[in-house]
């Protein structure tokens, strides 16, 4: 349902992805994240913050790669959302005195080395 033409099923669908919270489904919502249809006239559409806090309420460590590549997403919410997928998988924030742009740097620096 991560392909459904209704924004609403596919907010549903990965929903209860992130409530199963199976790493098998890692990939799927990263392809739904990366689809295009996912904008509207170059506009990302709310549902894509909903495909990467599903990954982050997966909250394993294969959820890191695909955390980490949301980070650079141009929607911030969906940035937003990454990176409090990756506080929720690392057990810690880089949020305290930095930036936005800093905290950004020092997750993907992080998973990189993950």
């Amino acid at each position: 349902r991560l392909e459904d033409k209704a924004l609403l099923v596919r907010q549903a669908a990965a929903d209860a992805l992130g409530a199963i919270a199976d790493p098998a489904t890692l990939p799927d919502l990263s392809r739904a994240l990366q689809d295009p249809t996912g904008t509207y006239r170059g506009t990302s559409m709310w549902v894509r913050r909903h495909y990467v806090e599903a990954m982050g309420a997966i909250g394993t460590d294969a959820a890191i790669v695909h955390l980490a590549g949301a980070l650079t997403d141009a929607d911030a919410d969906v940035v937003t959302a990454a990176m409090n997928g990756l506080e929720k998988v690392a057990g810690f924030s880089y949020a305290q005195g930095r930036t936005r742009a800093e905290a950004i740097e020092a997750w993907s620096r992080w998973s990189k080395g993950r």
